[in-house]
Formats: C-alpha cells, sequence, structure tokens
C-alpha cells in the first residue's frame, strides 16, 4: 500500500513537472512567433 502511494506521488510529480515545461515551451515558442510576425 505504501508503495502505491509512492508511485503515485513520483508519477503526479512527474506529470505536474512535464505540464511546466509543456506551458514554457509553449510560452517561449508563442513569444518567438510574435516576434516574427512583428
Amino acid at each position: 500500500m505504501v508503495r502505491y502511494m509512492k508511485s503515485f506521488e513520483h508519477d503526479q510529480l512527474m506529470y505536474e513537472e512535464g505540464r511546466l515545461a509543456e506551458i514554457e515551451n509553449t510560452e517561449r515558442e508563442n513569444s518567438l512567433y510574435v516576434k516574427m510576425v512583428s
């Protein structure tokens, strides 16, 4: 049971970090796009 909770927390952390990285990449791409357009 404890092991299950640990792996669940680990997955949540990985998911959160992945989402944050995705958001940062999207914002970076958007700012690059804006610079090219303007």
